[in-house]
């Protein structure tokens, strides 16, 4: 059986927003103790072929060390990076220049 056609849709918006967090327990993974850390949410709107449209949400944590695993950097500089390639990824959704 084929697989049913993919919806087509277009990206009109995309907005970051984040909060800081205060964990109730320290969470130790790897090389990190998590205490704090930003929450980052992302809000899309999209508009599909037929113009339905709709808004879509998402979240995460920006964890220090995620993407970068070197010790020496802090986790001020980490979580910056990650809030850069949220905007990355943002303007290359939206058609702009990463």
């Amino acid at each position: 059986m084929p697989a049913p056609p993919l919806p087509r849709f277009s990206i009109r918006a995309i907005e970051l927003f984040e909060r800081p967090v205060v964990l109730r327990l320290p969470f130790r993974f790897g090389m990190v103790t998590l205490e704090r850390a930003p929450q980052a949410f992302v809000r899309a709107h999209i508009r599909l072929a037929d113009g339905a449209e709709a808004w879509g949400a998402s979240a995460e944590m920006m964890v220090p060390k995620w993407f970068e695993k070197d010790p020496a950097r802090s986790n001020a500089a980490d979580i910056e990076a990650l809030r850069m390639a949220l905007r990355a990824a943002r303007s290359a959704y939206l058609g702009g220049a990463v």
